[in-house]
């Protein structure tokens, strides 16, 4: 396949699904919810590992693969990150199409940007939009491109955040590996610029009340982009605050899918 001038795959709906998504396997023909989740700066699939082992046998859970790293480590910057949120975009459809299930976008720091900027995508391509938008430790992109922190001190933002296992830590190529990814990401947020685009989807905004990165007043903006209800709660936690409340974040989408029955297959009145 050809290449890009960043070093990712040429867009192609059918081919880059799998070049872009990670998705889990369901015994159930139609799974009950559908989790497309978008990993934090330097983060991988393996950032909602604690994601896949509460969603339960009828739930599924796609992770975008970003470049730089598991199988893509390969590619190098600089990454746009415009381009790369059209590639998620022209992705996620076909997998939506082979899943048929309610879906939700869950979007942890970095990953809450693109799952915005994808959704945002999606919804003006009059695709099958997400039941709810959710991002969490995540500053609005109205003040994105103007990340604080240092990108020349990943292995101290790493600490500072408990952004690694102590595993990490404790081996210098993982280290290393963690270090580099974390570094380019930061550089790409820095490439952002936010086009104000609203989206028609319910947005949730998660907050870790001891978070020392994103706090109330730098994820406000969000409040102004969702055109179908915007609700905003604090958690216990830091940064990476989100492991120990997955339960009952998947409890309360399973119930909303059941409610609404919304699927993706089922067109929104125009």
């Amino acid at each position: 396949m050809p290449a890009s001038p960043h070093g990712y795959p040429a867009a192609s709906p059918a081919s880059t699904a799998g070049t872009w998504l990670r998705t889990t396997v369901s015994a159930h023909p139609v799974p009950e919810l559908h989790v497309v989740c978008f990993p934090p700066a330097g983060g991988a699939s393996g950032s909602f590992s604690a994601l896949r082992r509460a969603v339960g046998p009828a739930t599924l859970c796609t992770c975008v693969l970003l470049p730089g790293r598991e199988s893509r480590i390969a590619e190098q910057e600089p990454w746009d990150p415009d381009r790369i949120a059209d590639h998620i975009a022209e992705a996620l459809p076909v997998r939506l199409r082979e899943t048929r299930a309610p879906y939700v976008m869950l979007g942890h720091s970095m990953g809450g940007l693109f799952a915005y900027e994808v959704t945002a995508r999606l919804v003006a391509a009059g695709e099958p939009r997400p039941m709810r938008l959710v991002v969490a430790g995540s500053e609005a992109p109205s003040g994105a491109a103007g990340h604080r922190l240092d990108t020349a001190d990943p292995v101290g933002v790493l600490r500072e955040l408990r952004g690694a296992d102590q595993e990490v830590f404790d081996h210098p190529e993982l280290l290393r590996i963690a270090a580099t990814t974390l570094q380019a990401d930061l550089r790409m947020i820095r490439r952002y610029r936010f086009a104000g685009a609203k989206i028609d989807v319910p947005l949730t905004v998660l907050l870790g009340r001891e978070d020392p990165l994103v706090g109330a007043p730098a994820a406000a903006g969000w409040t102004e982009l969702g055109t179908s209800g915007t609700s905003v709660r604090v958690l216990p936690g830091g940064h990476f605050f989100l492991d120990p409340h997955y339960p009952e974040l998947l409890a309360e989408w399973r119930r909303e899918a059941q409610a609404t029955g919304h699927r993706p297959d089922r067109a929104r009145p125009v």
